[in-house]
């Protein structure tokens, strides 16, 4: 996973909603809220290192970034930064934390549960380390690649020039596409069964299994690849 570039560009955003709460043991938890326009946006980039991520369409032209810290004592919290900036057309998400650390390693810094509501016609590109992710409701080019951790994407009808990329280390891929899709797929797992509601070319080797199929007339492209995890592509 490559890193972010530095986000120096003021964000163009609604005041931040901040909530901090300490309530001992593991319950230490500070909310974050930002909403942005999205008039002149075509993509959003989000990176977490610990926690899950969710990106759901909005009922508006805004981007709405609901981010939420949770830890066991609010030094861990305040070692944690969300950094949320525009930078042309498009919208970037990071985590960050103290101690000398890219977004890689925690650090001992807090969890950070994510919740984004995006037009659905924005492109959607997610790097996670653990946690999962959880999609819904785009229309655009979709990038996600997870370290540990599930991925649940239903992104609708993959037609024309729509990419879809997909990769996950350790844990199981479910894809829900439309039935009149038109997109070419192929999936690829080291250890893991691929299962798809389309006719295909699968094949079992001696580690893991590949699939090469189509929906419809195939313009658009779906790539899915687990190393340690199922491949399920069902239709909506």
């Amino acid at each position: 996973m490559k890193r972010l570039a530095a986000l120096l560009i003021p964000v163009l955003a609604l005041p931040a909603c901040v909530n901090a709460t300490d309530y001992g043991g593991d319950n230490v938890h500070e909310h974050i809220r930002r909403a942005l326009p999205a008039a002149g946006v075509r993509s959003i980039r989000v990176e977490n290192v610990s926690g899950p991520v969710t990106i759901a369409p909005a009922s508006g032209n805004t981007v709405t970034i609901d981010a939420t810290k949770n830890a066991s004592d609010s030094d861990a919290i305040a070692r944690t930064h969300i950094g949320i900036a525009r930078d042309g057309d498009q919208i970037a998400v990071r985590t960050r934390y103290d101690e000398n650390g890219g977004w890689f390693s925690r650090h001992n810094g807090a969890s950070v549960t994510y919740d984004i509501r995006v037009p659905a016609t924005l492109d959607v590109d997610v790097a996670n380390v653990s946690g999962s992710v959880t999609m819904s409701g785009t229309a655009g080019n979709v990038r996600i690649e997870e370290i540990s951790g599930p991925v649940r994407a239903s992104i609708g009808r993959v037609t024309a020039s729509r990419n879809v990329r997909i990769s996950s280390v350790s844990g199981p891929i479910d894809v829900v596409i439309a039935k009149n899709s038109d997109v070419r797929v192929d999936g690829k797992t080291v250890s893991g069964p691929i299962r798809a509601f389309f006719p295909a070319d699968m094949h079992k080797g001696f580690v893991g299994e590949t699939l090469d199929g189509r929906v419809g007339s195939g313009s658009a492209s779906m790539s899915l690849e687990a190393v340690s995890g199922s491949i399920t592509i069902s239709p909506q």
